[in-house]
């Protein structure tokens, strides 16, 4: 851990230097260079005077990362103070979970492009982390207590991320017949999702138009993302839709690879791509060590693939999560047993 210590000291002079320099005019938009998502909105409603309440009327969605700006007076450094020790909290979550190479796991979550933003500004994507870190613990750890601390975070992140923990939460129960057959458990998530979506087009309706529209601006309209919508519209469509679009979502931007120097649409060009490309060669190394199934991780990411993977919102941020367990899974140490 005293390696491990030292280099997160250096990574929070890093931010810290990066924050003063650039990040903040960044985020106010005094300056071009958009290395976050969404972060530049809560501001706003927070420099316009928002209330919680006003939020909540607008977008559910958008009251966790107001809560954390309310917290600290809208002060950008205590913000970073606030989103490393997030970050702390998560490695000594996968600390307590397994035997780990904290120095690689740090390296490796370092290494994401989609870090930076994750970690300078407020958002959600760090939060959303921290609930998973402590699904894994609870998967690990069978104490309520980390459950209870994961639902409660993903409560202010995104409702599909509630849903992933209430369903590994209903999985792991005694009550499940199919708790040692995880296959049999993905396939029957998958057979409810591809009749219960169907049923509820409605609800969907406007959101699928949007995001036909921004996934077509997004992909260079290839037209893929929309066909898989329109698959997965269909009753069991969600059974074929399911792969490739978590795979699109994942590494599709890597067809994009030719505008990463196109700084015109910074963060999806430069950020989200080459956060694409990283996906894809942590997922090539996390598959040539023959996974299983059954690992924990494994199930876990799987789950939380095809939750998110229903989105008709052409976002690939939602599935940094995803990120994070390959980085998880690649740190692990072995265990050698006498």
């Amino acid at each position: 851990m005293k390696h491990f210590n030292f280099l997160f000291i250096i990574y929070l002079v890093f931010c810290f230097f990066f924050l003063s320099l650039i990040g903040i005019e960044a985020i106010k938009e005094t300056v071009d260079f958009q290395f976050y998502a969404d972060t530049n909105t809560y501001v706003r409603l927070y420099d316009f005077g928002f209330t919680i309440k006003e939020v909540a009327q607008l977008n559910l969605n958008l009251i966790g990362p107001l809560l954390v700006l309310k917290a600290v007076f809208g002060n950008f450094y205590l913000v970073l103070l606030v989103n490393l020790f997030v970050f702390y909290r998560i490695v000594v979550n996968s600390r307590k979970a397994f035997p780990v190479d904290e120095v690689k796991l740090l390296l490796l979550m370092i290494s994401a492009p989609l870090m930076l933003g994750s970690i300078i500004g407020v958002n959600k994507e760090i939060f959303s982390l921290w609930s998973i870190s402590y699904l894994v613990l609870y998967i690990e750890k069978p104490k309520f207590k980390y459950f209870l601390y994961a639902i409660l975070i993903s409560i202010f992140v995104r409702w599909q991320l509630s849903l992933v923990i209430l369903i590994v939460f209903a999985t792991n129960t005694r009550f499940n017949p199919y708790r040692l057959s995880k296959k049999k458990t993905i396939l029957i998530l998958l057979l409810c999702i591809s009749i219960i979506y169907p049923l509820n087009l409605n609800a969907f309706s406007h959101v699928d138009r949007v995001a036909m529209l921004g996934a077509e601006s997004t992909s260079e309209g290839s037209g893929l993302f929309t066909a898989l919508i329109l698959i997965q519209n269909q009753f069991f469509g969600y059974l074929f839709a399911v792969i490739p679009k978590a795979l699109y979502l994942l590494g599709g931007l890597v067809f994009r690879i030719g505008k990463i120097f196109d700084f015109q649409n910074l963060y999806n060009n430069f950020f989200v791509t080459l956060q694409s490309v990283l996906n894809l060669v942590l997922l090539y190394k996390v598959i040539k060590k023959k996974v299983s199934i059954n690992e924990s991780i494994v199930f876990l990411g799987i789950i939380y693939l095809i939750v998110f993977s229903i989105t008709p919102i052409f976002a690939p941020r939602y599935l940094f999560p995803v990120y994070f367990l390959m980085c998880l899974y690649l740190s692990k140490k072995k265990v050698y047993v006498a």
